[in-house]
């Protein structure tokens, strides 16, 4: 984050918590009745805002730099914006949400609003991934233990 805290996802507690470097506890992120199923992976994006992809709840839950609630997309399924357990999440340069809907074997991209965009086939359930300095999109394949690199996803 801007201000140099460190995040990590707890799904024992549903919740997402904000520390500082020091290791003390700035906050917890989450909603008070629990909403946050199964809480795995977490990203940042060039507006401050906590993107955390919910792998039981198969959606991927937004808040803002305090950790007030923003918006939630995806929903269980296999179409177009749907997800079923997904995992890495990270955002490019232009701002789009990219998600590992690794149950789908896909790559799924979103506005920073949550507005479905496009789908990636990658054949593969995609564990992790991130956007390289060169627009690249990087993927990992849980089951096959490798990367698979995409040298233009847009």
């Amino acid at each position: 984050m801007r201000n140099n805290h460190i995040l990590v996802t707890d799904a024992d507690r549903g919740e997402v918590q904000v520390f500082r470097p020091d290791g003390s506890l700035v906050r917890r992120v989450g909603h008070p009745e629990g909403e946050m199923r199964l809480p795995r992976y977490i990203t940042v994006d060039g507006e401050g805002n906590i993107l955390v992809s919910d792998w039981f709840a198969n959606s991927v839950r937004m808040y803002d730099e305090s950790g007030k609630f923003l918006l939630k997309f995806g929903g269980e399924g296999s179409g177009e914006g749907q997800l079923h357990s997904p995992r890495g999440i990270c955002t490019d340069s232009s701002g789009h949400i990219i998600v590992a809907d690794s149950g789908n074997k896909r790559v799924q991209m979103f506005t920073r609003h949550g507005e479905y965009v496009r789908t990636i086939d990658t054949g593969f359930l995609v564990e992790g991934v991130a956007v390289g300095p060169e627009g690249q999109l990087v993927m990992t394949d849980y089951f096959n233990h490798s990367v698979t690199v995409f040298p233009n996803y847009l």
